[in-house]
């Protein structure tokens, strides 16, 4: 997509997803590199959730190392799921599985969260009602971990995650960190641009989201 004024957004400067073959087959690369993007996303939310971007990147760089090791066997991410399976008790540590699997439900978290301050945007259509969106997006943070990540976190980190929330970013803030803000356009004409952008990178996130979680089921695991 074209924005005008020749200002890129976030959602252009960043290594974009791509769509899955119908043969389910997984760019090890190209999926790494693109999930980047979130590591850099989280980034804009500050020091206090740093522990959040560790996490993430950890799990990225866990999956290089594997691949880098044999970039031939290891071109899709489907044969690091397959390989671990087969050769693997069930009780082992699966580090690239576990890796991928902590990885990817990060992506869908950031998913959700997107689709959720996207929707504010889709719901409104007049200049009004976009200057009176609500600046607080905790609740939208709060609804993704509610839907994903809850579940899977013990206790602690359960209180390690409320208090990042306390320094989630305003709805301004969020939108000059990635780059709309410097279009200087009317808020009307923001939003299309807003509603395009983000649609258009969810799209392909959630075909890849799809396929890693089709992946490991397949193979017995959770997503």
């Amino acid at each position: 997509m074209e924005i005008c004024n020749n200002e890129p957004v976030f959602f252009e400067t960043v290594v974009p997803f791509v769509d899955i073959d119908t043969d389910g087959l997984i760019d090890t690369e190209r999926f790494l590199e693109a999930s980047k993007c979130i590591v850099k996303f989280v980034e804009f939310f500050g020091i206090t959730f740093k522990p959040v971007k560790n996490d993430i990147d950890g799990n990225i760089n866990k999956l290089m190392n594997i691949f880098d090791t044999d970039k031939s066997m290891f071109k899709h991410l489907n044969t690091i799921v397959k390989l671990e399976k087969e050769t693997l008790k069930d009780e082992d540590l699966h580090v690239g599985t576990d890796a991928l699997t902590w990885l990817n439900r990060a992506l869908i978290y950031n998913q959700i969260f997107l689709s959720l301050f996207l929707e504010d945007y889709k719901q409104v259509d007049d200049e009004e009602s976009l200057q009176n969106l609500p600046e607080d997006l905790t609740k939208h943070f709060d609804s993704a971990y509610e839907l994903t990540l809850k579940k899977y976190h013990g206790w602690l980190v359960r209180k390690i995650f409320s208090c990042c929330l306390m320094a989630v970013p305003s709805r301004t803030n969020l939108l000059k960190y990635l780059g709309y803000l410097n279009l200087n356009m009317p808020l009307i004409e923001l939003r299309q641009v807003i509603i395009k952008s983000i649609d258009n990178y969810l799209k392909h996130l959630k075909s890849n989201t799809e396929a890693v979680a089709i992946l490991l089921l397949a193979h017995g695991f959770q997503p």
